[in-house]
């Protein structure tokens, strides 16, 4: 607004009958609470007016950072009186574009404060956590994704985005800072959320890096412990449970005519100390030196599973091979029942 008696009024050649000039159009209207004018006092005016700026919707899409510069971009009352100067419409001699650029260079501080840091000062190989320029939201952002996703940012475009790694690298998951995927080592297999690699349970392995699940230790083999990427040969004179429907033996049973001295507890003890001393020992079936599964000397009174001998209906031989006769049973030589 110019009042009068103005300066600025003045080189424009307006009467003191006009009173003043104003930009937007003047309306007709009082408000009180305005009392005083940048060129002395008055009784009456309209309330302050905001000076809306206009950009091109495509501009976003073409150019994002400049958009973001217009969207954020703050002029002050006194600014605007200079461009008004400047422009042919205020008695200047410059077009619109002219005024916009000579303003510009005349003022570039007004640009630099809209301009944030994340454009000026872009992180050369940003990670998680650090702020860059999100294109697509026309923003800074801080760069974040769950802890089951990496980051994949594209600095040349400013597009940021986070992806799962077993969506394409299946048996992978995120590495420590979140920007690459990782390979399970053998023995082990993303968890649920794929967030992080966990060991394989006992009876299930993993053969090598990247598998994708834990697979199921075949018929006829077993395998008692955690993290292994191998099941090992079910011994001679024992059964292995699993191998169907998704299980997994995680220990051996003696056979019909064979006895096992120990309990899956001592399986699992002998069993760790052994493998981790005798790579071969994998793939024998020999048995256990302290555990067997040892021979019956009477393989008839051995029924499996460490079961003994039952005589119509009751336990007639039990003990260690079940080579002892129970209490009102007795046998003729020890290589007969009793």
């Amino acid at each position: 607004y110019g009042y009068l008696p103005s300066e600025f009024a003045s080189k424009l050649g307006i009467s003191q009958t006009m009173g003043r000039i104003s930009f937007p159009d003047y309306k007709v209207g009082c408000a009180s609470v305005v009392a005083q004018s940048p060129y002395g006092p008055r009784t009456c005016d309209i309330p302050p007016t905001v000076i809306y700026k206009i950009r091109r919707h495509d501009l976003a899409a073409k150019a994002p950072e400049a958009a973001y510069v217009i969207d954020n971009l703050q002029i002050s009352p006194e600014q605007v009186e200079l461009m008004l100067k400047m422009h042919e419409g205020g008695g200047g001699n410059l077009t619109t574009e002219q005024t916009a650029c000579e303003f510009l260079k005349q003022q570039p501080d007004v640009v630099l404060k809209a301009v944030p840091e994340c454009i000026t000062n872009p992180i050369q190989n940003p990670k998680i956590g650090d702020v860059v320029w999100n294109a697509a939201e026309l923003s800074c952002q801080q760069l974040f994704c769950p802890k089951n996703q990496v980051l994949i940012y594209d600095s040349a475009a400013g597009l940021i985005r986070c992806r799962e790694c077993k969506q394409e690298n299946a048996g992978t998951v995120p590495s420590p800072d979140q920007m690459s995927c990782m390979p399970c080592p053998a023995g082990s297999e993303p968890d649920s959320e794929g967030a992080k690699c966990q060991a394989c349970p006992p009876g299930r392995y993993a053969p090598e890096a990247a598998t994708p699940q834990c697979q199921a230790c075949p018929q006829g083999e077993y395998n008692p412990l955690r993290n292994q990427s191998r099941c090992a040969v079910c011994p001679f004179g024992a059964h292995c449970y699993g191998g169907f429907n998704g299980t997994g033996a995680t220990s051996f049973y003696a056979d019909e005519g064979f006895y096992l001295l120990g309990s899956d507890e001592d399986v699992t003890r002998e069993f760790e100390a052994k493998m981790s001393t005798c790579a071969d020992c994998w793939r024998s079936d020999a048995p256990f030196d302290a555990l067997g599964p040892f021979e019956c000397s009477v393989r008839s009174a051995c029924l499996g599973n460490n079961s003994c001998l039952v005589v119509e209906g009751e336990l007639a031989m039990d003990g260690p091979l079940c080579g002892s006769c129970t209490k009102g049973f007795q046998r003729s030589s020890p290589d007969e029942p009793c």
